[in-house]
């Protein structure tokens, strides 16, 4: 009688390089993809809301921007075998050269139907100790703001921020790593206000 070993499937993790080289090859062509811990993830395409918020945040943002900052939209970050592009990083000057950047002052996601996944991000720009997340839950209507990176092995990527709040359409914002003036919360979900 013969044995058969039966392994259960498993997910095949791609490097950095790999990814690129995918890239580069047309693997992904016309699809909006990420890598996050080695795991290729096709995100959901843009609906008319979220992109109104992308808009609006790179409206009220890059202009109050002191020097030495500089603020990207969909641009990678290099975090270990991740690549992801948040909506919106404000990264410190100079960036590397000729490489993504390994962190950013602040990141901001924009979240509908990839609520879920932008959560989990938490904990990667945790992990790439990036000071401060915010998560724009177009959903609940709330902005969810996650500060002081932290190390915990039992969290995703061994990282977890202090602290997350939620901050509701009356409440005023402020980024932690460089001056702004207070940013009303309201005026991100309704410019009219």
């Amino acid at each position: 009688m013969t044995l058969t070993t039966h392994f259960p499937p498993r997910s095949r993790r791609f490097t950095r390089d790999e990814y690129h080289r995918m890239a580069a090859e047309g693997f992904f062509q016309n699809q909006h993809v990420e890598l996050i811990d080695g795991e290729v993830i096709e995100m959901a395409p843009q609906n008319e809301p979220h992109v109104e918020m992308i808009s609006r945040l790179i409206r009220l943002l890059a202009p109050t921007l002191p020097t030495g900052f500089e603020l990207r939209c969909q641009a990678p970050l290099s975090i270990g075998n991740s690549e992801p592009e948040p909506d919106i990083a404000i990264i410190k000057l100079p960036k590397p050269k000729d490489t993504a950047p390994t962190t950013a002052a602040l990141v901001i996601e924009v979240a509908d139907s990839s609520l879920p996944i932008d959560r989990k991000k938490a904990h990667l720009y945790a992990s790439a100790q990036i000071p401060e997340y915010w998560l724009l839950n177009l959903i609940d209507r709330r902005l969810e703001r996650f500060l002081d990176p932290l190390t915990d092995p039992a969290s995703p990527f061994a990282a977890a921020y202090a602290s997350a709040t939620a901050l509701g359409l009356k409440d005023s914002i402020q980024p932690t790593a460089f001056p702004l003036a207070p940013l009303p919360v309201g005026k991100l979900f309704d410019p009219g206000t």
